[in-house]
């Protein structure tokens, strides 16, 4: 895998990540993933305004096999997939 560098790079398809904001969740097993795909935002994330700044959802392969979706956001690139 190389050098592994926390970045808040923006992240692609195929990319090495790992969570880089824990958001006052507690911290679990994932370290680092492959992001699989991103959709488009989620409708819990709006603001209260009605404003309409919505987030992308990342949908990733942890390393213990499990996937799961996050905010893009909350992951940076460890390693760009070339």
């Amino acid at each position: 895998m190389g050098r592994m560098e926390s970045s808040r790079g923006v992240p692609s398809v195929g990319d090495i990540v790992k969570i880089v904001d824990w958001k006052g969740s507690k911290p679990d097993s994932r370290e680092v993933g492959t992001v699989i795909r991103f959709e488009g935002s989620h409708r819990w994330n709006r603001r209260w305004s009605g404003m309409q700044n919505r987030e992308s959802l990342a949908e990733v392969l942890w390393q213990d096999g499990q996937t799961g979706w996050i905010l893009s956001s909350r992951i940076g690139v460890a390693e760009k997939n070339r």
